[in-house]
């Protein structure tokens, strides 16, 4: 469904689970009628910087060259302000009086074999497939580099 609908639908009791990050969810206020919450690793980022090609053109080589430089650090930060304020409401709600359901490995791992298909159904017609693969493989990337600094702190 699309954003703008979901308080709608969970106000009228159409759906009862919504994925979403805590800062959103405090945000719409939705905590007011919820009774559970899960905690999940999910990014909040309500807005981005977009130029058009023909205004980044018209910006100086050094400039341009600084703003490339600048911006992971940039990213970096904001995501970590995300993640940060994320993990706050997501407290605030359970101090609100949200009860907090924590999933077992298998009821995750289900969760997982039952959401991946949908990327392969949505990869062509939502996204290119290609930009699905490059996720995967950054992704595959990221978990072969946590496991290795986990063994490398154990030894």
């Amino acid at each position: 469904m699309n954003v703008p609908e979901i308080v709608t639908t969970v106000r009228s009791g159409v759906c009862d689970a919504v994925l979403a990050p805590g800062m959103w969810w405090v945000g719409s206020q939705l905590y007011t009628i919820t009774k559970h919450i899960t905690r999940w690793k999910l990014r909040y980022q309500p807005g981005c910087l977009a130029v058009s090609t023909n205004a980044w053109n018209r910006i100086s080589m050094d400039y341009q060259e600084t703003i490339i430089e600048r911006m992971p650090k940039i990213e970096d930060s904001l995501n970590r302000f995300g993640w940060d304020s994320s993990k706050k409401c997501i407290r605030a709600m359970i101090n609100y009086g949200l009860e907090e359901v924590k999933l077992t490995s298998e009821e995750l791992n289900l969760f997982k074999r039952k959401t991946r298909p949908i990327w392969d159904t949505l990869a062509g017609k939502l996204y290119p497939r290609e930009l699905l693969n490059e996720v995967l493989d950054y992704l595959e990337e990221y978990h072969l580099n946590k496991a290795v600094n986990q063994d490398n702190v154990h030894r």
